[in-house]
């Protein structure tokens, strides 16, 4: 049953929060997505993905992180329009930036599709087992 790993109490959760801080940090480093040229903006959430896809993978988090993109892939766009439409006032409570940021990763399905992949790469460099394919 032992694994060979050491692991402390509590771990998992240093982790998690870990991971929920470094994507407020980076959505609050994005600048305002919402504001940028087209090419700027793209080439920002691409940088954005890719850092998000590292350190899902880097905290163990990589198949979860496609479990929950794949499975928001189809609700994507009505979650990034109800982002936009709920930023002034849930915006208070978690920074709108943040918000407007996160609604402007979700209207593109490609972004997810992106992330999918790259955490999935960067999974197979690590050693995680392939996911099956559909």
């Amino acid at each position: 049953m032992a694994t060979g790993k050491r692991t402390t109490p509590g771990a998992s959760a240093n982790r998690r929060r870990s991971f929920w801080r470094f994507l407020r940090s980076e959505l609050d480093a994005a600048g305002r997505l919402i504001d940028s040229e087209d090419s700027e903006r793209r080439d920002r959430e691409r940088g954005l993905i890719d850092a998000l896809a590292q350190e899902a993978s880097r905290t163990g988090f990589g198949s979860a992180a496609m479990l929950i993109a794949e499975g928001a892939r189809p609700l994507s766009r009505l979650g990034s329009h109800a982002l936009h439409f709920l930023t002034p006032s849930v915006g208070l409570f978690l920074g709108e930036q943040r918000l407007q940021n996160l609604a402007c990763l979700l209207e593109d399905r490609g972004n997810l599709e992106r992330f999918v992949d790259k955490v999935e790469e960067l999974e197979e460099r690590r050693g995680a087992p392939p996911r099956p394919k559909r």
